[in-house]
């Protein structure tokens, strides 16, 4: 952390979230080291310190058309089957499966076969060690989900697997991704191509749950205990602000 503050210094513009992480660090270790090892003579030197503002947080999700221009397609790559597991059927399903959960990457490459109950998936392993008893999934994202069940026959075991049976990793996914975005950006010109991760498919979805049903509920799928972290997927971004302005009765 320290390194990265450094980084940001050198070029002369730290970055505020940095500079905010910075802070918590030396604040916990002086603290620490005040109430463990020895006291400072005149006090904890963070005490009275006014931490930092924190930036405000970014949305980075997909617009709707952005969103089915993604599925659309992973449903097209679906005709390249691959060696040895149905590679198309099931990068579709992953994807589905990110956008119609709300889940992190690390949870839904956890997720095994007997965790799916049919309209979700139960006693699901999340950030932090917790365990959420249910997680529901999208209607449509369970459809596909399905055909990639059937056609992998697998009933245990890890749900997303590789050729040879192994759980898919972080660093395959993230190429999965790569992969089906090249394909929806190949027509695109260079400054509307999409720029796509887990957690961009994970703001989408939180997003739009948030819009149309309400905050709360989009604070339930994404698993925080804190009010805190929710308004980050939820922001507004000033394009869809000014569209909202502009819709209001005259």
């Amino acid at each position: 952390m320290t390194r990265e503050f450094l980084k940001q210094l050198r070029k002369g513009r730290p970055a505020q979230a940095t500079v905010v992480r910075t802070y918590a660090s030396v604040r916990h270790f002086a603290r620490w080291l005040h109430q463990k090892v020895k006291p400072f003579p005149l006090g904890c030197p963070t005490d009275g310190v006014k931490p930092p503002e924190e930036p405000e947080p970014d949305w980075k999700g997909l617009s709707r058309a952005d969103e089915l221009r993604l599925l659309n397609a992973a449903q097209t790559l679906r005709v390249r089957p691959g060696r040895g597991t149905n590679q198309g059927l099931r990068d579709h399903a992953a994807i589905a499966l990110l956008l119609g959960s709300g889940l992190r990457v690390s949870e839904v490459l956890s997720l095994d076969c007997e965790q799916y109950t049919g309209r979700g998936f139960k006693n699901v392993l999340t950030k932090g060690g917790r365990i959420r008893d249910f997680v529901p999934v999208q209607a449509q994202a369970r459809e596909v989900l399905e055909e990639w069940a059937a056609a992998s026959g697998q009933k245990t075991g890890p749900l997303l697997t590789t050729r040879t049976g192994k759980r898919i990793l972080r660093a395959q996914m993230f190429l999965i991704l790569q992969r089906v975005a090249s394909q929806a950006n190949a027509h695109l010109p260079a400054g509307e191509r999409l720029k796509v991760s887990p957690h961009v498919l994970r703001h989408t979805f939180l997003r739009k749950l948030a819009e149309e049903k309400g905050v709360q509920y989009a604070k339930e799928a994404s698993g925080h205990k804190s009010d805190r972290y929710i308004w980050r997927y939820v922001k507004p971004s000033q394009q869809s602000l000014a569209a909202a302005i502009d819709e209001l009765d005259a």
